[in-house]
């Protein structure tokens, strides 16, 4: 035997156990994080919970209720879920009343984390529709200067977002927020552009309106912004919208296909594919990608209902939905394989008792994906 097969099989077996010793982390077991507050008596909820990222220590941020009887404090506050902590984030600004004596209600989303866990935050009120973006670090908060929506951030701490310049979606302008100042992106020859995701390497990914007024995912590099194209170039026309990026420059987004059904797409090496949906669906969309090429997202089932995957080494895998639910959405997976998103729950988990039989509500997943190890085994042991 060779020395390289025979230190091959060292390395194999000492994953193996090390893979047996760990075997929690890989089991594909979907583990519900706790609600933010236990609901108290009387109130009719489960204390919605929706998680949008996590970092490769495993820290998860998103948004939750407060779960309160008063209405008028109810908002949905940022959370961090960090070494089995759920932690409120609350909001930037103080508690105020208005003219006639009633809280003015303020709510925050996390809605991103990087491994230095730096958050960033949406916040806003509700009556005025304020929207601003901050950046969440130690229990300080940092405005982004003029960002009203934060939408990703790199280990570097750069933030990439968006400006409103209405109330409408099309007033939207991509931008860049590093050391202090913000950067327009532009657009693609038309008035429009949204900003999703940003890796280590500054490059930006979003969707853009060209002058024909069609809306593309672009990327955003070198301070150049280029359309991806889609996946019906044959039409002449299409739409799609790149959400996330890894480090190795591969960015994963949907695209209208030529039968007009949304497809989720993994864009590497100047190709756009389509990879496809689960069995029998019609529809998909990929948000987020991590440095191993895993990817994760929606798509709807043979039976019509909405199901959170993962796709990985060229097969996408149902990820189902949390007890008794009909839905689930995957939101962020790390460089461990770790996932992250949201489903619907039929009478699990504290604040159901009292609530009506058949009722659901939104609970958030941490789902612990299979190891690598099979992919990596016959590669290893062909070496010659």
């Amino acid at each position: 035997m060779k020395k390289w097969n025979l230190l091959a099989m060292v390395l194999v077996l000492s994953a193996l156990v090390s893979l047996v010793n760990s075997s929690a982390a890989y089991s594909g077991a979907k583990m519900m994080l706790p609600p933010l507050r236990v609901p108290p008596p009387g109130y009719l909820g489960g204390g919605t919970l929706v998680a949008y990222a996590i970092n490769d220590s495993g820290q998860i941020v998103g948004n939750g209720e407060l779960c309160e009887l008063d209405i008028r404090k109810a908002a949905d506050v940022g959370f961090l879920y960090s070494g089995g902590t759920m932690t409120e984030l609350g909001t930037p600004y103080p508690e105020l009343m208005d003219d006639w004596g009633f809280l003015l209600w303020y709510w925050s989303r996390a809605t991103g984390i990087n491994n230095n866990g730096k958050i960033i935050v949406n916040s806003g009120n509700k009556e005025t529709h304020l929207q601003k973006a901050f950046l969440y670090s130690g229990g300080t908060w940092t405005e982004l200067d003029t960002l009203n929506e934060a939408t990703g951030i790199n280990d570097s701490g750069q933030v990439v977002g968006n400006l409103y310049g209405g109330t409408n979606e099309a007033d939207r302008c991509a931008v860049l927020y590093s050391e202090g100042n913000v950067k327009g992106l532009g657009n693609l020859g038309g008035g429009y552009s949204k900003a999703n995701g940003i890796n280590n390497s500054g490059q930006i990914v979003g969707r853009a309106e060209l002058a024909s007024g069609e809306l593309h995912a672009f990327l955003y590099d070198n301070s150049k912004m280029k359309s991806l194209g889609h996946l019906t170039p044959t039409l002449g026309y299409g739409f799609s919208e790149a959400y996330a990026i890894n480090n190795y420059g591969q960015i994963v987004g949907s695209s209208i296909t030529a039968s007009g059904q949304e497809h989720a797409f993994l864009y590497s090496g100047g190709k756009m594919k389509d990879i496809d949906t689960l069995p029998g669906g019609t529809d998909s969309c990929a948000v987020s990608i991590n440095d191993n090429g895993q990817i994760v997202g929606w798509s709807t089932t043979a039976s019509g209902e909405i199901h959170a995957f993962l796709y990985s080494r060229g097969k996408m895998e149902d990820l189902g939905t949390l007890p008794g639910g009909i839905w689930s959405y995957a939101t962020g997976i790390n460089n461990k394989g770790q996932i992250v998103g949201y489903s619907d729950a039929l009478g699990v988990g504290p604040g159901f008792d009292g609530m009506p039989e058949g009722s659901h509500c939104i609970y958030s997943f941490l789902y612990n994906s299979r190891s690598s190890l099979p992919g990596i085994l016959p590669l290893l042991l062909g070496s010659n």
